[in-house]
């Protein structure tokens, strides 16, 4: 087939001059490789330096919380109580199952 073999198909290794074969895919994937460590290390370093100036997360639309209502603490801490007063009942009750085996 002579579908893939235009002329001017492919790049003939002359991408950054790195030539064609395993060499060139070698230096292509540590340019890729050295490319994502200098963007990643110099996001790091802005996320480092904007956490120890104080500005990292610092939002500028602070706004209050309504107060606590006391009565829905208060309910919500009855039935907890409810509820544990239950599990130690059923925890100090007698087994009511009849042992198969007999």
């Amino acid at each position: 087939m002579k579908i893939f073999d235009k002329e001017g198909y492919k790049n003939k290794g002359r991408l950054l001059g790195w030539g064609s074969g395993p060499n060139a895919d070698w230096k292509i994937m540590f340019g890729v490789f050295v490319s994502a460590l200098i963007v990643i290390v110099v996001y790091s370093g802005l996320v480092f330096y904007e956490s120890m100036t104080g500005e990292f997360g610092a939002e500028t639309n602070i706004t209050t919380q309504s107060p606590i209502d006391i009565n829905t603490i208060k309910s919500t801490a009855e039935q907890y109580k409810a509820k544990k007063a239950t599990f130690e009942a059923l925890l100090k009750a007698e087994e009511t199952l009849s042992d198969p085996s007999k």
